[in-house]
């Protein structure tokens, strides 16, 4: 959903995946749910909470998901990927999904990312869009900085550069413009402190 700058909040729910370059159909890549059910003491996590356009993301997530009667070597050498499943969605660019939403760059208030592993390419394409400010930017980002560092360091130094001040709060990291979006999202997220990056 995206919400308008205004006295007036505008929310329009544009069902679609985020690719960072081009828009159209793509693989999507699900934990099946033969999963839950041959697994039914498996964590809620596991069932559905690391579906990616990654299927490397999807299958290591399910490696840490290894069912108790299951030997280590079984489940990372086959087993595990026998419970990915691969779904066509359709996928936008961060300019198109805005266009479909009715929304500008410069109208966007709230960015939330959790792309399992994926925040990093989605947010440098968000950031790019002309006029594209919002107030809070919210991203996942246990996967990105012990996948990608250099990714990540680029993304926090663009954000610093154009006045977010960070701070992580794991698993996530918020950008934030002003200290009332900081105190408001703390409060909302029910996190007491956190250390700045």
């Amino acid at each position: 959903a995206a919400g308008q700058r205004s006295d007036r909040k505008v929310h329009r729910t544009v069902q679609a995946a985020v690719c960072p370059a081009q828009s159209g159909t793509v693989p999507f890549y699900a934990v099946s749910e033969a999963y839950a059910r041959d697994y039914p003491d498996s964590p809620l996590w596991a069932r559905g909470e690391i579906n990616s356009l990654s299927y490397n993301n999807t299958h290591r997530g399910l490696w840490f998901a290894k069912p108790r009667n299951v030997t280590r070597k079984r489940w990372r050498t086959g087993e595990a990927a026998r419970y990915v499943e691969t779904l066509r969605v359709r996928c936008l660019t961060p300019q198109a999904l805005l266009r479909e939403a009715g929304l500008s760059a410069d109208a966007v208030d709230v960015l939330a990312l959790d792309l399992e592993g994926l925040d990093g390419e989605v947010l440098r394409a968000f950031l790019a869009l002309p006029g594209f400010r919002p107030r809070l930017v919210i991203f996942e980002s246990n996967i990105l900085l012990q996948r990608s560092p250099t990714l990540t360091q680029r993304l926090f130094r663009s954000l610093s550069r154009r006045g977010y001040t960070l701070a992580a709060a794991r698993p996530n990291h918020v950008a934030w413009l002003s200290q009332e979006m900081r105190c408001r999202w703390m409060e909302r997220a029910g996190v007491r402190g956190s250390s700045t990056v």
